[in-house]
Order: structure tokens, then sequence, then C-alpha cells
């Protein structure tokens, strides 16, 4: 950003101090005042007028040059910031991390019909410790949080509505993000909308669809189909009964341009 304000500004010195120079000379010859003589009181007022029309004209360059420079640097204030060791916005990382869950067959359990959603007690993922983070852009959000910021937004939207107990993991790009939550076998169902946030808009699309996955212990319990636009989402019901390590991942198996993967309301119940 610096190395542009440098070059910026010099351009706008030399675009006006060239011209600028022979603005002047030409003011002064029509005041008739020529070099090796002394201006009569023409030349004084002729002079005077060049140098105040002069330095209007380069006050208000320099005035819609700022503005310019401001509304850049606010731009690019606004993007959205890699994490120190994460990878650059359109940098690829070696193919070949991804982990074994997208070789696996979902095996599902079946769920009794007698577990009644609204008699169970509910527990948002937000609210429990979660280890084993890792993601590929910005920081894990939780209660609502992306983990980054998207045009000065940090919440959590999808179709216009906002997830204020989702969870962000934005992934890497030739991997998988993945958090992991310690149950302890004491719940037995797991409810969430695996989705891509529409910030910026319902049409937008990631650069590589996104897939999500969740294990129960390191084996998989259910995989989502390819997302592969903004606002893009499947429902998530699962038996999660005598689970003690719950992991969600979401895999990019390319660039990971505006993968903006969330989960809406992702609960536990017992």
């Amino acid at each position: 950003m610096l190395c542009f304000r440098v070059i910026f500004w010099g351009i706008v010195l030399i675009v006006w101090a060239i011209p600028g120079f022979f603005l002047v000379g030409i003011i002064g010859r029509l005041g008739g005042f020529r070099p090796g003589s002394k201006p009569g009181p023409v030349g004084k007022v002729f002079g005077w007028f060049g140098i105040v029309f002069l330095g209007g004209m380069m006050l208000g360059v320099c005035v819609v040059a700022g503005l310019i420079d401001w509304g850049i640097s606010s731009f690019v204030a606004g993007l959205p910031e890699h994490p120190p060791n994460g990878p650059p916005f359109f940098e690829h990382q070696p193919q070949g991390d991804q982990h074994p869950s997208l070789q696996q067959r979902p095996s599902p359990r079946a769920i009794p019909p007698e577990w009644v959603d609204a008699k169970m007690e509910k527990v948002f993922l937000s609210d429990l410790q979660e280890f084993g983070i890792r993601v590929g852009w910005g920081s894990f959000g939780k209660r609502g949080d992306l983990g980054y910021d998207v045009f000065q937004n940090r919440r959590i939207v999808v179709n216009g509505q906002p997830s204020p107990n989702g969870i962000s993991m934005h992934p890497p790009a030739f991997g998988f993000s993945t958090v992991k939550y310690r149950l302890n076998r004491a719940y037995k169902l797991f409810i969430g909308d695996a989705a891509l946030t529409d910030v910026e808009n319902p049409g937008f699309r990631p650069q590589t669809p996104a897939q999500f996955c969740v294990l129960g212990d390191n084996q998989l319990l259910w995989r989502s189909l390819q997302l592969d636009r903004a606002a893009a989402a499947e429902w998530c019901r699962i038996n999660v009964e005598g689970v003690d390590i719950l992991e969600l991942q979401v895999h990019c198996p390319g660039g990971h341009s505006h993968v903006r993967a969330v989960w809406l309301e992702p609960h536990l119940l017992k």
C-alpha cells in the first residue's frame, strides 16, 4: 500500500509540475513580461493572476487525488486479511491434503422414533469448548461471528437471515478445515445446516465447491452434497448416541477464494 501511494503521488506531481511551468511562462508572455526585463503594472497583474490560478488548480487536483487515495485505502482496508501463517487469497496449497473421510462411505445410525426434538434438551455447539481447530482463512468463528471481515461485515448471514449461534470454518485451498468437540457420550442427536454465506449476494459462487462432513470418533456419519453457490445449504440431523469426539470438517479440493463455509445453529440434543 505504501508503494502504491508513493507511485500515485509521484505521478500527480510530475503530471502537474511540467505543464505548470509552461502555464506560468504563457501567462507571463501574455502579460508582456520578457526575460531580462522588469514587469510593468500589467505584467505584475498577470503574474499574480498566474500564481493564484496555478496554485488554485494544483490545490484542487491535490484534493481530488487525496479523495481518490482515501477511497482506495478504505477499500483495501475493508478486504479480509489472511492470517500471518495462512495462505494468501488466491494461493493454492499442494494437493493431497485430504482427510480419509472423503474416501469413506457414511454410516448413519438409525434414529429411534421416540426421540422427539421438542422434548429433548438443546445445547448449541457455540456454548461448548472446541479444540483441534484448523481453518484456512481468518479465524474460527462462533456465536454468529465469521472470523474475518467481508466488506466490514463479520456476521454469519444466509438468505438474508443471521445465525446468532452459527459457527464459521473457512477451509484452506486443497485441504479441509476442522473443529472437534468432546461430547462424553452425553448426547443423542446433532442437528444443523451446512451452508455458504451470501454476505456478498445470493448468486455469488465460490472458487471451488465445498463439502461438509460430520465424524463421530473418526467414523464418518454424514457427508453433504457439494455446495457450489452462496446461500446453498443442506440440513443435517444424525444420531450421535455414544459418540465421545464429534468432528466437523469442510473440504475444499481446489482454490478457496470465497468458500465461506458455515454451520447454521448447530446444536446437540439429549
